[in-house]
Protein backbone atom coordinates (compact mmCIF):
# COMPACT_ATOMS: atom_id res chain seq x y z
CA UNK A 1 0.00 0.00 0.00
CA UNK A 2 2.87 2.37 0.80
CA UNK A 3 3.88 2.30 -2.86
CA UNK A 4 0.57 3.96 -3.76
CA UNK A 5 0.39 6.53 -0.92
CA UNK A 6 3.13 9.16 -0.70
CA UNK A 7 3.84 12.03 1.68
CA UNK A 8 6.14 14.90 0.66
CA UNK A 9 7.35 17.90 2.64
CA UNK A 10 7.44 20.13 -0.43
CA UNK A 11 5.73 20.37 -3.80
CA UNK A 12 9.17 20.35 -5.42
CA UNK A 13 9.89 16.91 -3.94
CA UNK A 14 6.55 15.66 -5.26
CA UNK A 15 7.26 17.06 -8.73
CA UNK A 16 10.66 15.37 -8.84
CA UNK A 17 9.06 12.06 -7.79
CA UNK A 18 6.45 12.25 -10.56
CA UNK A 19 8.97 13.23 -13.24
CA UNK A 20 11.77 10.83 -12.36
CA UNK A 21 10.31 7.77 -10.65
CA UNK A 22 7.27 6.79 -12.79
CA UNK A 23 4.90 6.21 -9.82
CA UNK A 24 2.67 3.18 -9.62
CA UNK A 25 -0.98 3.87 -10.30
CA UNK A 26 -3.35 4.44 -8.64
CA UNK A 27 -1.34 7.03 -6.72
CA UNK A 28 -2.32 9.47 -3.98
CA UNK A 29 0.23 12.04 -2.83
CA UNK A 30 0.09 14.79 -0.21
CA UNK A 31 2.39 17.85 0.01
CA UNK A 32 2.78 19.44 3.44
CA UNK A 33 3.89 22.86 2.22
CA UNK A 34 0.70 23.46 0.20
CA UNK A 35 -1.63 21.04 2.05
CA UNK A 36 -2.69 19.58 -1.30
CA UNK A 37 -3.70 16.05 -2.28
CA UNK A 38 -2.86 14.79 -5.78
CA UNK A 39 -4.63 11.83 -7.42
CA UNK A 40 -3.23 9.84 -10.35
CA UNK A 41 -1.10 12.67 -11.73
CA UNK A 42 -0.77 13.06 -15.48
CA UNK A 43 2.85 13.78 -16.44
CA UNK A 44 3.40 17.31 -17.69
CA UNK A 45 3.84 17.64 -21.47
CA UNK A 46 6.96 19.78 -21.80
CA UNK A 47 6.75 19.73 -25.60
CA UNK A 48 3.97 22.31 -25.31
CA UNK A 49 6.12 24.74 -23.32
CA UNK A 50 8.48 27.41 -24.57
CA UNK A 51 12.14 26.78 -23.86
CA UNK A 52 12.38 27.53 -20.14
CA UNK A 53 15.15 28.30 -17.66
CA UNK A 54 14.36 27.29 -14.07
CA UNK A 55 16.74 29.08 -11.72
CA UNK A 56 18.02 27.05 -8.76
CA UNK A 57 20.69 29.56 -7.63
CA UNK A 58 20.46 33.23 -8.55
CA UNK A 59 22.79 35.52 -10.45
CA UNK A 60 23.00 37.59 -13.61
CA UNK A 61 22.61 36.05 -17.06
CA UNK A 62 23.08 37.43 -20.54
CA UNK A 63 21.66 36.26 -23.84
CA UNK A 64 23.26 36.69 -27.22
CA UNK A 65 21.35 39.64 -28.69
CA UNK A 66 23.56 40.26 -31.69
CA UNK A 67 24.84 37.99 -34.42
CA UNK A 68 23.00 34.75 -33.77
CA UNK A 69 19.44 35.65 -32.76
CA UNK A 70 16.37 37.41 -34.10
CA UNK A 71 13.35 38.49 -32.05
CA UNK A 72 14.83 37.38 -28.72
CA UNK A 73 12.24 37.84 -25.96
CA UNK A 74 11.72 36.47 -22.46
CA UNK A 75 8.77 36.09 -20.13
CA UNK A 76 8.91 35.82 -16.34
CA UNK A 77 5.13 35.44 -15.89
CA UNK A 78 4.49 32.20 -17.80
CA UNK A 79 3.96 33.93 -21.15
CA UNK A 80 1.51 36.61 -20.05
CA UNK A 81 3.93 39.35 -21.13
CA UNK A 82 7.13 39.28 -23.17
CA UNK A 83 10.11 41.65 -23.01
CA UNK A 84 13.03 42.15 -25.33
CA UNK A 85 16.42 41.47 -23.76
CA UNK A 86 19.10 44.14 -23.57
CA UNK A 87 22.86 43.78 -23.64
CA UNK A 88 23.13 44.15 -19.84
CA UNK A 89 21.35 40.89 -19.16
CA UNK A 90 18.94 40.23 -16.32
CA UNK A 91 19.20 39.49 -12.62
CA UNK A 92 17.49 36.26 -11.61
CA UNK A 93 16.70 34.67 -8.27
CA UNK A 94 16.16 31.13 -7.03
CA UNK A 95 12.76 29.89 -8.19
CA UNK A 96 12.49 32.21 -11.18
CA UNK A 97 11.09 30.61 -14.33
CA UNK A 98 12.09 32.31 -17.57
CA UNK A 99 10.47 31.46 -20.91
CA UNK A 100 12.55 32.23 -24.01
CA UNK A 101 11.68 32.57 -27.69
CA UNK A 102 13.71 33.69 -30.69
CA UNK A 103 14.94 32.60 -34.11
CA UNK A 104 18.54 31.44 -33.98
CA UNK A 105 20.42 32.34 -37.15
CA UNK A 106 23.81 30.65 -36.82
CA UNK A 107 25.57 27.85 -34.97
CA UNK A 108 27.78 28.29 -31.90
CA UNK A 109 30.23 25.40 -32.02
CA UNK A 110 32.55 27.14 -34.50
CA UNK A 111 33.13 30.12 -32.19
CA UNK A 112 35.52 30.61 -29.26
CA UNK A 113 34.66 29.15 -25.88
CA UNK A 114 33.25 32.42 -24.47
CA UNK A 115 30.68 32.90 -27.24
CA UNK A 116 27.44 31.30 -26.08
CA UNK A 117 23.69 31.73 -26.29
CA UNK A 118 23.52 32.13 -22.48
CA UNK A 119 26.42 33.39 -20.36
CA UNK A 120 26.80 34.40 -16.74
CA UNK A 121 29.30 36.38 -14.72
CA UNK A 122 27.95 34.88 -11.48
CA UNK A 123 29.85 31.86 -10.20
CA UNK A 124 26.86 30.91 -8.05
CA UNK A 125 24.27 30.85 -10.87
CA UNK A 126 22.78 27.40 -11.49
CA UNK A 127 19.70 26.39 -13.47
CA UNK A 128 17.69 23.67 -15.16
CA UNK A 129 16.43 23.93 -18.71
CA UNK A 130 13.15 22.44 -19.95
CA UNK A 131 10.41 22.86 -22.53
CA UNK A 132 10.61 22.66 -26.30
CA UNK A 133 13.95 23.65 -27.85
CA UNK A 134 12.14 24.61 -31.05
CA UNK A 135 10.97 27.92 -29.55
CA UNK A 136 14.60 29.02 -29.99
CA UNK A 137 14.44 28.27 -33.72
CA UNK A 138 10.93 29.27 -34.81
CA UNK A 139 9.70 31.40 -31.89
CA UNK A 140 5.93 31.00 -31.39
CA UNK A 141 5.43 28.29 -34.01
CA UNK A 142 7.37 25.62 -32.15
CA UNK A 143 4.70 23.17 -31.06
CA UNK A 144 4.35 21.11 -34.24
CA UNK A 145 7.88 21.60 -35.54
CA UNK A 146 9.80 18.33 -35.87
CA UNK A 147 12.09 19.12 -38.82
CA UNK A 148 15.55 20.63 -38.38
CA UNK A 149 16.65 22.60 -41.43
CA UNK A 150 19.96 23.89 -40.07
CA UNK A 151 22.65 23.26 -37.46
CA UNK A 152 21.94 26.31 -35.31
CA UNK A 153 21.60 24.25 -32.13
CA UNK A 154 25.20 23.08 -32.46
CA UNK A 155 27.30 24.17 -29.47
CA UNK A 156 24.33 26.05 -28.01
CA UNK A 157 25.18 25.37 -24.35
CA UNK A 158 28.88 24.53 -24.66
CA UNK A 159 30.97 25.07 -21.51
CA UNK A 160 27.88 26.04 -19.48
CA UNK A 161 28.94 25.14 -15.96
CA UNK A 162 25.70 26.68 -14.67
CA UNK A 163 23.59 23.95 -16.28
CA UNK A 164 22.66 21.07 -13.96
CA UNK A 165 19.58 19.39 -15.44
CA UNK A 166 18.11 19.01 -18.94
CA UNK A 167 15.92 15.95 -18.42
CA UNK A 168 12.73 17.87 -19.27
CA UNK A 169 14.21 19.58 -22.31
CA UNK A 170 12.36 18.32 -25.39
CA UNK A 171 14.35 17.87 -28.61
CA UNK A 172 11.46 16.74 -30.82
CA UNK A 173 13.10 16.67 -34.25
CA UNK A 174 12.63 13.47 -36.22
CA UNK A 175 14.19 14.88 -39.41
CA UNK A 176 17.82 15.90 -38.88
CA UNK A 177 20.60 17.62 -40.83
CA UNK A 178 24.35 17.25 -40.73
CA UNK A 179 25.86 18.40 -37.42
CA UNK A 180 22.52 19.59 -36.04
CA UNK A 181 23.27 18.82 -32.38
CA UNK A 182 27.05 18.75 -32.63
CA UNK A 183 28.75 19.74 -29.33
CA UNK A 184 25.44 21.04 -28.00
CA UNK A 185 26.34 20.33 -24.33
CA UNK A 186 30.08 19.86 -24.65
CA UNK A 187 31.95 20.44 -21.35
CA UNK A 188 28.79 21.12 -19.31
CA UNK A 189 30.62 19.65 -16.34
CA UNK A 190 27.75 20.00 -13.83
CA UNK A 191 25.03 18.55 -16.07
CA UNK A 192 23.62 15.47 -14.32
CA UNK A 193 20.54 14.61 -16.39
CA UNK A 194 20.36 14.64 -20.18
CA UNK A 195 17.16 15.02 -22.23
CA UNK A 196 15.18 11.81 -21.89
CA UNK A 197 14.97 10.86 -25.56
CA UNK A 198 16.34 11.81 -28.97
CA UNK A 199 13.42 10.52 -31.06
CA UNK A 200 14.83 10.44 -34.60
CA UNK A 201 15.06 6.95 -36.07
CA UNK A 202 16.98 8.06 -39.17
CA UNK A 203 20.13 10.08 -38.49
CA UNK A 204 22.37 12.50 -40.41
CA UNK A 205 26.13 12.80 -40.72
CA UNK A 206 27.65 13.89 -37.41
CA UNK A 207 24.26 14.85 -35.99
CA UNK A 208 25.09 13.91 -32.37
CA UNK A 209 28.87 14.21 -32.62
CA UNK A 210 30.41 15.21 -29.25
CA UNK A 211 26.95 16.22 -28.03
CA UNK A 212 27.73 15.45 -24.36
CA UNK A 213 31.50 15.21 -24.54
CA UNK A 214 33.14 16.32 -21.30
CA UNK A 215 29.92 16.18 -19.25
CA UNK A 216 31.72 14.61 -16.30
CA UNK A 217 28.68 14.63 -13.95
CA UNK A 218 26.25 13.04 -16.40
CA UNK A 219 24.53 9.94 -14.97
CA UNK A 220 21.69 9.44 -17.46
CA UNK A 221 21.83 9.28 -21.25
CA UNK A 222 18.92 9.81 -23.66
CA UNK A 223 17.02 6.93 -25.22
CA UNK A 224 18.49 6.46 -28.72
CA UNK A 225 15.98 4.64 -30.95
CA UNK A 226 17.72 5.25 -34.29
CA UNK A 227 17.95 2.27 -36.63
CA UNK A 228 19.32 4.03 -39.72
CA UNK A 229 22.76 5.52 -39.06
CA UNK A 230 25.04 7.87 -41.01
CA UNK A 231 28.75 8.57 -40.93
CA UNK A 232 30.04 9.81 -37.55
CA UNK A 233 26.48 10.27 -36.26
CA UNK A 234 27.36 9.30 -32.67
CA UNK A 235 31.11 9.92 -32.78
CA UNK A 236 32.43 11.11 -29.41
CA UNK A 237 28.89 11.62 -28.17
CA UNK A 238 29.66 10.71 -24.54
CA UNK A 239 33.42 11.03 -24.58
CA UNK A 240 34.76 11.74 -21.09
CA UNK A 241 31.41 11.25 -19.32
CA UNK A 242 33.14 9.70 -16.34
CA UNK A 243 30.00 9.33 -14.18
CA UNK A 244 27.99 7.43 -16.80
CA UNK A 245 27.54 3.78 -15.76
CA UNK A 246 25.20 2.34 -18.37
CA UNK A 247 24.18 3.34 -21.87
CA UNK A 248 20.89 3.24 -23.74
CA UNK A 249 20.36 0.31 -26.07
CA UNK A 250 21.75 0.88 -29.55
CA UNK A 251 19.21 -0.94 -31.77
CA UNK A 252 20.70 -0.38 -35.24
CA UNK A 253 21.79 -3.61 -36.95
CA UNK A 254 23.83 -1.98 -39.72
CA UNK A 255 26.58 0.55 -39.01
CA UNK A 256 27.99 3.51 -40.96
CA UNK A 257 31.61 4.64 -41.14
CA UNK A 258 32.69 6.18 -37.83
CA UNK A 259 29.18 6.07 -36.41
CA UNK A 260 30.30 4.86 -32.95
CA UNK A 261 33.92 6.05 -33.06
CA UNK A 262 34.99 7.31 -29.63
CA UNK A 263 31.37 7.24 -28.50
CA UNK A 264 32.13 6.15 -24.92
CA UNK A 265 35.84 6.88 -24.79
CA UNK A 266 36.87 7.97 -21.30
CA UNK A 267 33.61 6.88 -19.64
CA UNK A 268 35.62 5.42 -16.78
CA UNK A 269 32.56 4.21 -14.82
CA UNK A 270 30.83 2.60 -17.79
CA UNK A 271 30.25 -1.13 -17.29
CA UNK A 272 27.30 -2.01 -19.54
CA UNK A 273 26.68 -1.63 -23.27
CA UNK A 274 23.91 -3.20 -25.35
CA UNK A 275 24.31 -2.89 -29.11
CA UNK A 276 22.37 -4.90 -31.66
CA UNK A 277 24.53 -4.43 -34.77
CA UNK A 278 25.58 -7.39 -36.89
CA UNK A 279 28.13 -5.43 -38.94
CA UNK A 280 31.64 -6.85 -38.56
CA UNK A 281 33.67 -4.26 -36.62
CA UNK A 282 36.98 -6.13 -36.56
CA UNK A 283 38.65 -3.54 -38.83
CA UNK A 284 37.74 -0.56 -36.61
CA UNK A 285 36.22 1.72 -39.23
CA UNK A 286 32.89 1.88 -37.41
CA UNK A 287 33.82 1.78 -33.72
CA UNK A 288 37.38 3.06 -33.44
CA UNK A 289 38.19 3.51 -29.74
CA UNK A 290 34.54 3.49 -28.75
CA UNK A 291 35.22 1.65 -25.46
CA UNK A 292 38.63 3.10 -24.69
CA UNK A 293 39.28 3.84 -21.00
CA UNK A 294 36.00 2.47 -19.66
CA UNK A 295 35.54 0.30 -16.55
CA UNK A 296 37.97 -2.64 -16.38
CA UNK A 297 35.05 -5.04 -16.06
CA UNK A 298 31.59 -4.92 -17.56
CA UNK A 299 28.99 -6.59 -19.75
CA UNK A 300 28.53 -6.26 -23.49
CA UNK A 301 25.18 -7.50 -24.81
CA UNK A 302 25.15 -8.15 -28.53
CA UNK A 303 22.86 -9.45 -31.23
CA UNK A 304 22.47 -13.23 -31.33
CA UNK A 305 23.00 -12.98 -35.11
CA UNK A 306 26.29 -11.07 -34.75
CA UNK A 307 28.81 -13.64 -35.98
CA UNK A 308 31.71 -11.23 -35.40
CA UNK A 309 31.29 -11.86 -31.66
CA UNK A 310 32.12 -15.57 -31.97
CA UNK A 311 35.87 -15.06 -32.34
CA UNK A 312 36.25 -11.41 -31.54
CA UNK A 313 39.70 -10.03 -30.89
CA UNK A 314 39.37 -8.03 -27.69
CA UNK A 315 40.32 -4.36 -28.17
CA UNK A 316 38.97 -0.94 -27.20
CA UNK A 317 37.43 -0.83 -30.67
CA UNK A 318 35.47 -4.07 -30.21
CA UNK A 319 34.85 -5.43 -26.67
CA UNK A 320 37.47 -4.72 -23.97
CA UNK A 321 39.39 -7.41 -22.15
CA UNK A 322 37.73 -8.14 -18.82
CA UNK A 323 34.21 -7.65 -20.13
CA UNK A 324 31.66 -10.46 -20.34
CA UNK A 325 29.89 -11.00 -23.67
CA UNK A 326 26.23 -11.98 -23.81
CA UNK A 327 23.93 -12.47 -26.78
CA UNK A 328 20.19 -12.02 -27.14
Amino acid sequence: MSNYLKLFETTNEYTQYIEQDSPLLPNVSYTEDTLKVYYNPIPHDYSKDYFTIVVTEGGNIKFDTNYNTQGLSISKDNGETWDEVGDDGIDVSEGDTILVKCMLSNEYYDYDDSYNFITTSSESFKAKIQGNIMSLLVSNDFMDTTVLENDYLGGLFKNSEWLIDAQNLVLPATTLVEGCYESMFVNCSNLVYAPKVLPATTLANGCYSNMFSGCTSLVTAPVLPATTLENACYSGMFQGCSSLITTPELPATTLAVGCYSGMFQGCTSLNYVKAMFTTDISHGEYTSGWLSNVSATGTFVGNAEASWLDNVQRTVSTVPEGWTIEKE
